[in-house]
């Protein structure tokens, strides 16, 4: 039992790794860091967010976000807006640039996911979902 438990975790380790691999190589194939890739999701999700709601969905810092928003600004990818009921609070939205960005994104991970889960059927993928999910 112990074999297999060290031989499953060691194939989840290279899933895990391979997985890392693939997605370094779509943020790197849009100039963009792997944290980028996930503010572009939450934006496109729910556009108008501000820095500490995406700081809180990401599990980061504030200062970790207004990092990546000032390049992804300065990429053109994001623009910010002051919120008009209370100037305290800068609103984030994507620009034209950062959806079309995102979309090619989505679209790549899609590929990712069917690559890595293609293979199963139905059964097997409801199963994977309910030990993993």
């Amino acid at each position: 039992m112990i074999k297999q438990t060290d031989e499953l975790q060691s194939v989840f380790n290279s899933v895990i790794d391979e997985y890392k691999v693939c997605v370094n190589k779509i943020a790197k194939k849009y100039n963009l860091y792997v944290g980028q890739t996930e503010i572009l999701f939450l934006l496109d999700e729910k556009s108008g967010r501000s820095q500490k709601e995406l700081a809180n969905e990401l599990g980061v810092s504030k200062a970790t976000v207004g990092v990546s928003l000032r390049r992804m600004e300065l990429a053109g990818l994001v623009y910010r807006i002051t919120d008009l009921r209370d100037a305290r609070c800068i609103r984030v939205s994507l620009t034209e640039k950062g959806m079309d960005i995102c979309n090619q994104c989505k679209e790549a991970y899609k590929e990712i996911y069917s690559s890595m889960f293609g293979a199963l059927n139905d059964k097997k993928r409801q199963e994977t979902y309910e030990v993993l999910g």
